[in-house]
């Protein structure tokens, strides 16, 4: 289990911050990163997941680059995804994607200015 908490507001071309803390009481850690619906949401965890071990709290960073025209209204969904074992690998080590669980939904809306 895990606590999201949104640290600091997603403004243009500026890195956001995503609180994230394991439960002490998990029996292990995971792999935690924000995987946008769309393009604008980049950088940071979003290219490089951040490892949680139970009882740690850790800032995963994005950054919003809006890709639409000025005045278009922009909604999306930033996931926060997890592959929870080692198991879930190819015999490669690259992740296999339908092993990855979603911890967390967060929809977004914003108007490019």
């Amino acid at each position: 289990m895990f606590a999201l908490v949104l640290v600091s507001s997603p403004r243009w071309g500026r890195p956001f911050l995503l609180a994230a803390s394991g439960f002490s009481g998990s029996a292990s850690g995971a792999p935690l990163a924000p995987v946008p619906t769309g393009k604008d949401i980049t950088g940071g965890a979003v290219t490089t997941g951040v490892y949680l071990p139970p009882g740690v709290t850790a800032l995963l960073t994005a950054t919003l680059v809006p890709t639409a025209a000025a005045g278009t209204v922009v909604t999306g969904t930033l996931n926060v995804d997890s592959n929870t074992s080692a198991s879930n690998q190819f015999p490669d080590g690259s992740p296999d994607p339908g092993a990855l669980e979603t911890i967390a939904a967060l929809p977004y809306t914003y108007t490019v200015g």
